[in-house]
């Protein structure tokens, strides 16, 4: 098991600073510190090799939704403890350098015991195809607190990426909008000679003969048009 010692550790080992600083012309406190560091390097060493994840703490990955291009999906990291005691986890999770990352895929999560927790980011595939999610990196507290325990939880998964429904619905509609306005202009209606009789009027230069009214020309004496 990989591990790296805490800042406890490294304050405990400090201690024996004291002793070595009064070593001068007392050499047994030179080895009184060297041996309460060693004591400290193997308790640290004992407490990361028998703190292993338990088996009743699970971490899964779930998403928001499908993938589709340019739209933001939820990934949401899930920690359930179903043990007597608080643990206190850092979660690093492996995406597809691929998509466009929002928020930070790293979180630290204090989890009490019989509870659960989670965090979330949001990640935007560029274009269609599938995308390969890796494994979550898990460091967890250890016993004594002496070291964070390095692990992998959760599963590779490949994720496929779809085309954008919604993206192309909208698109639709803005077309349709354009169709029904460019047909409305068309139904539209444009001053101009109708069939429908408004009124009499002297004939003038220009006038087409099939207007003329020949009745009220003969009633007049002058001719007349419609």
């Amino acid at each position: 098991m990989r591990f790296v010692f805490t800042k406890l550790f490294y304050a405990l080992l400090a201690v024996a600073l004291v002793p070595i600083s009064l070593s001068w012309g007392r050499p047994m406190l030179a080895w009184v510190a060297v041996t309460y560091d060693l004591i400290i390097i193997a308790v640290a060493v004992f407490d990361a090799w028998n703190s292993k994840l338990p088996k009743a703490v699970s971490i899964e990955r779930h998403f928001g939704g499908r993938f589709a291009v340019g739209a933001e999906t939820d990934v949401r990291i899930e920690i359930a403890n179903h043990t007597t005691r608080d643990i206190s986890v850092i979660l690093k999770d492996e995406y597809p350098p691929q998509m466009q990352l929002f928020g930070s895929r790293e979180a630290r999560v204090e989890v009490e015991a019989q509870t659960s927790a989670q965090f979330l980011y949001g990640l935007k595939p560029p274009k269609r195809g599938q995308f390969s999610f890796g494994r979550i990196a898990v460091r967890h507290l250890s016993r004594w607190r002496l070291a964070w325990c390095q692990t992998t939880a959760g599963e590779a998964i490949t994720v496929k990426v779809y085309p954008n429904m919604r993206r192309a619905r909208e698109a639709e509609l803005r077309a349709l909008g354009t169709r029904s306005f460019v047909a409305a202009r068309r139904k539209s209606q444009w001053r101009g000679e109708g069939r429908d009789f408004e009124s009499l009027r002297d004939y003038v230069l220009g006038d087409e003969m099939r207007h003329i009214s020949w009745t009220a020309t003969a009633r007049r004496g002058k001719l007349v048009t419609r």
